[in-house]
């Protein structure tokens, strides 16, 4: 009983030293001009017509960027994805990126065209 006290205690010390980064946040409410998100980002949009003729949001960093859209549902966020790039090339629902419900909202999480996610 006791190694197993020993090994929850060094399994649980062993979580704790992993050092987990959180993204940092970028808030804005309409997208105007081309923007490249090659760091850790959620970056969100809070308009209900979330980018102009100009506007598009380039998803460079795959593994930890994501666009949420805080007053469009993924129906609507689908519509939008012709502003939406995933390393330069246009965001396609289930084929390069998944556009969910997130809060109010919705979340446009990118991926690698050779990645399936996980679907339920």
């Amino acid at each position: 009983m006791q190694s197993i006290a020993n090994l929850l205690t060094l399994f649980l010390l062993v979580c704790a030293s992993l050092t987990m980064t959180a993204n940092t946040t970028t808030t804005v409410n309409q997208v105007t001009e081309t923007v490249s998100l090659t760091e850790d980002v959620d970056y969100i949009i809070t308009s209900e017509t979330p980018f102009t003729s100009d506007g598009i949001v380039d998803i460079v960093n795959i593994d930890h960027a994501v666009i949420i859209l805080t007053a469009l549902k993924p129906s609507a966020g689908i519509q939008q994805l012709s502003h939406v790039r995933i390393n330069g090339e246009r965001a396609s629902n289930n084929v390069n990126c998944q556009v969910k419900i997130y809060n109010r909202g919705c979340i446009i999480m990118p991926y690698a065209k050779d990645i399936k996610p996980l679907t339920v």
